[in-house]
Parts: structure tokens; sequence; C-alpha cells
């Protein structure tokens, strides 16, 4: 129930999509502080990513696609495809 606001750095960005699900930020307090005082001055985004973020998790991060890309990981290493 809280938006997502990340840096832009390998590992956080497959997790969401920037302006969609979440937003990316240079590390830099700055510019955090900048997206958070954005996200606070417009409740309507941040309950927009709050959703779509919500929408991500359960389509790309459930059991079954996890167990799924997991194999497919497995079966490239071993050259099965």
């Amino acid at each position: 129930g809280v938006p997502v606001i990340a840096s832009r750095i390998d590992g956080l960005m497959e997790t969401f999509e920037d302006g969609i699900s979440g937003l990316a930020v240079d590390n830099d307090p700055t510019v955090i502080a900048a997206a958070i005082q954005r996200l606070r001055e417009n409740p309507a985004l941040a309950q927009s990513l709050i959703e779509q973020a919500r929408k991500r998790v359960e389509t790309l991060f459930n059991t079954n696609a996890l167990l799924n890309n997991t194999l497919a990981s497995y079966r490239r290493a071993l050259g099965a495809g």
C-alpha cells in the first residue's frame, strides 16, 4: 500500500516500470526527496502507482511465474532450451 520510489540500479529496475508501477530516481537524497514530495502533492499518482505495482506483483511474481522462470533458467543453464 505504499508507492515505490527506487534508485536506478541493477536488480531494482526489473521489479517495476518507471512512471507506471513506481518511480525510478537517481541515488541522490535531493532527487529522492523531490520524488517523495511529488507523490505527496499528487495522491492520485501515488494511488495509481500502488495499484499498478500490486497488479505487476500478482502477475509476474506469483508462485507459478517464479517456479516457471526458475525452471526455464535451469533448462537454459543445462542447454536444454
